[in-house]
């Protein structure tokens, strides 16, 4: 958060890219307890915190892996506007160039 907030570089691509590797070290090697406790509930049938908690995080990291693809897609692709009232298919203007 001190290099995002602090020195300004939430908007460079790399420091993303870093923030996104950690993240998915923290997902992976902090919530490992989490992910075994859950498959030793799931086998017997039943549920706990550990399964709570596996979803919740996988879930949020998933999302957050998808939003960062997407906005690396879209600027490779680089994004241009086009002018366009009537089109419903296309609500925000924007087409690939």
């Amino acid at each position: 958060m001190i290099g995002e907030w602090g020195f300004g570089l939430g908007m460079k691509p790399w420091f993303q890219w870093l923030a996104f590797a950690l993240a998915g070290m923290v997902q992976v090697f902090a919530g490992a307890k989490f992910y075994r406790g859950a498959w030793n509930q799931l086998k017997i049938g039943n549920s706990n915190m550990d399964t709570l908690v596996a979803l919740g995080s996988t879930t949020a990291f998933g999302y957050s892996a998808w939003r960062c693809w997407v906005a690396w897609a879209a600027i490779s692709i680089s994004w241009k506007p086009r002018p366009s009232s009537r089109s419903s298919a296309s609500a925000t203007g924007w087409k690939p160039a």
